[in-house]
């Protein structure tokens, strides 16, 4: 019998009393108080559990008006374990993202849509990894209500285990430049970040990513009134935070290589939970030094000043 995991609703923060309760309205089914717990199920709940299906299932025999011969007793037992297993899979998709829920999340903007067609794909997976993925969807959700659209539910149904742990790789590449986050996988972090080219056509398949094998993706910064003018990107990570400043110049791009995220893969980027890479993030940053580029990097309480002037490379080119 498999374990319950849920945790103790009477210990429950009021945002995830209204998650539980959000739930249950969702999947047409309670999440007793007594299902919820994180220690192992006793032997007493699991004698409850078997006694409960066996009742359901001479029901089941009954409005169906089957005798209960072997065969039908036999595909009975089967439609109940398998909602058993539907239901644990579902709390413990809950239990994970009550965990993660913040203080002031708001579970009660979450769209009953939303909530229903979550769980209605959750309910089909056992693998820990993807209830894990699951889990902080959810929870993103309920902390940040908008922050994931409905069809990135139906990308995230696709995902393998391996899936999950390639976009979580790439993810580590993520800076944000300027404010939005970008994919930062070009001729100097590609290597660092360790996926092959199939991964790359596997994430782009499934719609989280659009690939450049010539890495001709940038960011274009333009001077307004055709006037010329010094061009900022402030770029900050996890790793820390740099400052590049163009020359004047009415139109300036800034290369980020070979990815672009679409806007489900900026969705799930906010759920990826990708470690730390300062050799990625080192990597990328050195990567923009160049004439007419000065790089400001902060890296915790050290401060870098690279320079590469358009004067100085012209006398030494003389």
């Amino acid at each position: 019998m498999t374990k319950n995991v849920l945790v103790d609703v009477g210990k429950l923060s009021k945002p995830a009393e209204i998650l539980v309760n959000r739930t249950c309205d969702a999947i047409g089914a309670a999440v007793k108080p007594w299902q919820i717990k994180r220690i192992a199920q006793a032997n007493a709940d699991a004698s409850l559990i078997e006694t409960e299906a066996d009742i359901k299932k001479s029901r089941m025999l009954a409005q169906a008006g089957v005798e209960s011969s072997e065969i039908a007793q036999r595909a009975v037992s089967r439609l109940v374990q398998e909602e058993i297993q539907k239901q644990e899979n579902i709390e413990r998709v809950l239990s994970l993202a009550i965990d993660k829920l913040s203080a002031s999340a708001n579970p009660s903007q979450i769209p009953d849509d939303f909530l229903t067609d979550l769980f209605d794909r959750c309910r089909k997976t056992s693998n820990a990894d993807m209830q894990k993925m699951w889990a902080d969807i959810l929870a993103q959700e309920a902390n940040r209500p908008g922050t994931i659209s409905q069809a990135t539910l139906s990308i995230v149904e696709r995902f393998s285990r391996r899936d999950a742990e390639n976009f979580t790789k790439l993810c580590s590449a993520n800076f944000h430049i300027n404010g939005p986050s970008r994919n930062c996988c070009n001729h100097a972090t590609k290597d660092l970040i360790g996926l092959n080219y199939e991964d790359y056509m596997e994430l782009e398949a499934l719609g989280v990513i659009r690939y450049d094998g010539f890495g001709r993706f940038v960011i274009t910064s333009e001077a307004d009134d055709n006037q010329e003018s010094v061009h900022h990107f402030s770029i900050s990570g996890k790793e820390g935070d740099a400052l590049v400043t163009t020359e004047k110049s009415k139109k300036i791009n800034l290369s980020v290589g070979h990815v672009m995220l679409t806007r489900a893969g900026m969705e799930l980027a906010f759920v990826a939970e990708a470690p730390a890479r300062p050799d990625i993030f080192q990597a990328f940053i050195t990567s923009l030094i160049q004439p007419n580029y000065w790089v400001q990097q902060m890296l915790t309480s050290k401060f870098v000043v690279h320079q590469v002037a358009a004067k100085s490379a012209e006398k030494e080119d003389q």
